[in-house]
C-alpha cells in the first residue's frame, strides 16, 4: 500500500504539539511497518526534515506553510490533482484539515474540536474558515483518528457521522523523555542563574485557555499561606500575553519568584521536566496534554485540570484539580511538594504510565485505522 502522508502544514521546528506528534507517529510507523510504501507530502518550510527508514519518501509541494491562507487554498484546489497522479492508495491527513477533492481512502486526525469549543480564540475571519474546514474534513475523510475520546465525543455531537468511522488513539511519549539523575544537573547548568531549583514547572502558549492566570494566583496562594520556597517557572512563548503576565505577576508582589525563560528548545525541555519538583497543567482545553506524558516519563509528579481530555492523559498517576478554584490547585501542587508518600507513589505511577503511552502503540493503531479505511471504505 503506497500511503501518502500531508505535511503541508508543518513549519520546521515550529509545529507545537502536532510537530511531535507526527514525527513521533511517522518514527515509530518507520520502526514496526516495513511493507508499506510512506509517501511525505512537505512544503519549502519543512522540506529535508524527515529522515526515516528506505520505505519513506518525500515529494516536495511548491507551496509555503507560512503563508496560512495561500497554503490552505493550495491544498483544496492543486493538492488534490498532485496526490491522485502519484498513485497513491490512502491519504493521512495528521493536522485537522485535509483536501475535499480526491480519489482515494483517506484518514484524517482531529486532535481536538477548538474551533466550535473555544471560539474565541480565533477571529471572526478564521472561526468561519476553520469551521468550514473542519465540516469538510470530517464530512469526506473515510475514518477519523480522534486525540481523545473527549474530541470524539465533542466530534461525534456536532457531526451526523456514523460512529465507527471515528476511532480514538491515544499519543505516545517521545523515547528522549526519560528518568535520568544526570538530567537534573545539566538543566541547572544550561539555564544558569535563570531558573534555581527547587521549581514548579508549567509549560505556556499565548492561547488564553491555558489558565495561566489562575496558575499564578494559585501559586500566590502557595508564597503566602504556605511559605513554599520554589520558584515558579513558565516555560514555552507566552507570546502575546507576556506583557499582561509580567503585570499580573508585579500586581500579585510576586516578581523575583516567577521566571518566564521563554521558548525552549527540546533538549532543554527535558532537562527542565527533570528539574522540576512538580509539573502544574492547568489548563480549560486541550486536545490530549502530551506534556503530562513526558512529565511522567521524566520522573516529575505531575497537578493537572479536570478539563476535557486532560484526565485522559493523567490516568490514575496524577493529581487532579478543579482549573477554576484556585486554592485546589494550590493544594494539590502542596500535597506533591510535602507528602513524601503521595509524591513516590505517582512518580512511580507516572513512569508506568509513560512506558505503556509509546508511540510504537499509537503507530500500531493508526495502522490498523489506515488498513480498515482501504478495505472498509464507506461501508459503515
Amino acid at each position: 500500500m503506497r500511503i501518502g502522508v500531508n505535511a503541508l502544514f508543518l513549519v520546521n521546528g515550529k509545529g507545537g504539539g502536532i510537530e511531535t506528534y507526527l514525527r513521533g507517529l511517522l518514527s515509530a510507523l518507520a520502526a514496526i511497518d516495513r511493507d508499506n510504501e510512506y509517501i511525505i507530502f512537505t512544503n519549502k518550510d519543512c522540506r529535508g526534515s524527515f529522515t526515516l527508514t528506505d520505505n519513506f519518501s518525500e515529494h516536495e509541494c511548491k507551496v509555503a506553510a507560512t503563508n496560512r491562507p495561500a497554503k490552505i487554498l493550495w491544498e483544496q484546489t492543486l493538492f488534490p490533482s498532485i496526490i491522485n497522479r502519484a498513485g497513491i492508495d490512502l491519504l493521512f491527513s495528521p493536522a485537522n484539515i485535509a483536501p475535499s477533492r480526491h480519489r482515494m481512502p483517506s484518514v484524517a486526525t482531529i486532535h481536538d474540536m477548538i474551533p466550535f469549543e473555544r471560539p474565541e480564540c480565533f477571529s471572526s475571519i478564521e472561526l468561519t474558515a476553520l469551521k468550514k474546514l473542519f465540516t469538510s474534513t470530517i464530512t469526506s475523510s473515510d475514518r477519523i483518528i480522534s486525540g481523545s475520546e473527549h474530541a470524539k465525543s465533542a466530534l461525534l455531537e456536532r457531526f451526523d457521522i456514523e460512529e465507527e468511522r471515528v476511532v480514538t488513539v491515544y499519543h505516545g511519549v517521545d523515547p528522549r523523555f526519560r528518568n535520568d539523575s544526570s538530567y537534573k544537573e545539566k538543566g541547572l547548568r544550561l539555564f544558569g542563574e535563570g531558573i534555581k531549583a527547587p521549581y514548579i514547572l508549567a509549560i505556556a502558549s499565548d492561547k488564553p485557555y491555558k489558565n495561566l492566570d489562575g496558575l499564578l494566583r494559585a501559586y500566590k496562594i502557595l508564597k503566602e499561606r504556605e511559605t513554599v520556597s520554589e520558584r515558579l517557572v513558565i516555560a514555552g512563548n507566552p507570546g502575546v500575553l507576556k506583557e499582561g503576565l509580567v503585570s499580573l505577576i508585579d500586581d500579585l508582589g510576586l516578581t523575583g519568584s516567577v521566571s518566564l525563560p521563554g521558548f525552549v528548545s527540546d533538549e532543554e525541555l527535558v532537562y527542565l521536566y527533570s528539574g522540576a519538583s512538580v509539573f502544574v497543567f492547568p489548563s480549560f482545553f486541550e486536545g490530549f496534554g502530551l506534556p503530562v506524558l513526558e512529565s511522567y516519563a521524566c520522573g516529575t509528579p505531575v497537578a493537572a485540570s479536570n478539563a476535557a481530555s486532560i484526565p485522559e492523559a493523567v490516568g490514575d498517576a496524577g493529581l487532579i484539580f478543579d482549573p477554576n478554584d484556585t486554592a485546589d490547585i494550590a493544594g494539590k501542587v502542596l500535597t506533591l511538594l510535602r507528602d513524601g508518600k503521595v509524591r513516590d507513589d505517582m512518580i512511580r505511577r507516572g513512569l508506568k504510565r509513560a512506558g505503556v503511552m509509546t508511540w510504537e502503540r499509537a503507530a500500531a493503531g493508526t495502522l490498523a485505522v489506515f488498513n480498515d479505511a482501504v478495505s472498509g471504505g464507506r461501508s459503515l
